[in-house]
């Protein structure tokens, strides 16, 4: 199960491989233009130095890159939870699209997340 973006009682996972020889999600991978992607697999990471992240494997230009996905301070990551719930195997095998958006006040791009057209929404529970 993932953790929550609004806090609670669920923890997130420890342990894991070292991000050595991994290949993470840039702006360069990235334009205005949605780019599809499949996530391959999601876990939990909360021993990294920026927070507690979820890692999620994507399958994207034909590679397979990782995007470390930060639960308290990432857009993206509550996106993800409406649409695909906690439990980390209902994200697999999932279609999303990526691409940049342009922060008004800082003027920096970062990597957003948005969903095909024909992916269902998840039932509410």
């Amino acid at each position: 199960m993932l953790p929550s973006s609004k806090g609670g009682d669920s923890q997130p996972r420890r342990g894991g491989r070292s991000a050595n020889g991994m290949t993470y999600l840039t702006n360069e991978m990235l334009s205005t233009t949605a780019k599809a992607a499949k996530i391959i697999a999601v876990r939990a990471d909360s021993e990294n130095k920026y927070g507690p992240r979820v890692i999620l494997k994507l399958a994207l230009d034909g590679q397979t890159i990782f995007w470390g996905v930060n639960i308290k301070k990432n857009p993206n990551y509550t996106l993800l939870e409406e649409k695909f719930g906690l439990d980390e195997n209902e994200w697999v095998d999932k279609n999303i699209q990526l691409f940049l958006a342009k922060d008004d006040f800082s003027g920096q791009y970062f990597a957003r997340v948005q969903f095909p057209a024909n992916e269902q929404r998840r039932p509410r529970s």
